[in-house]
């Protein structure tokens, strides 16, 4: 477990996982979760995202299914 950012959690996967990244009810895309934490998630994706887009992401740990609802506030890409 790797300590990052000014949260008092924030867990790195050894292996990313797979996800979905819902944008809204017909947009959806293939992610990668890299880490998450209580106030946040850091994730690779394939197409280009804008900030402040609201966000629905489903993930599933050790076979439960899992979803955070939340907002894009930074963007990293090469696009």
């Amino acid at each position: 477990m790797l300590y990052k950012r000014d949260e008092a959690f924030r867990y790195k996967f050894q292996h990313s996982i797979s996800g979905e990244l819902i944008l809204d009810e017909i947009n959806s895309q293939s992610i990668t979760i890299i880490d998450i934490s209580p106030k946040g998630m850091k994730f690779n994706s394939l197409e280009k995202l804008n900030t402040n887009s609201n966000i629905c992401i489903k993930y599933r740990i050790f076979e439960e299914v899992l979803q955070a609802n939340g907002r894009i506030v930074f963007v990293y890409g090469l696009w």
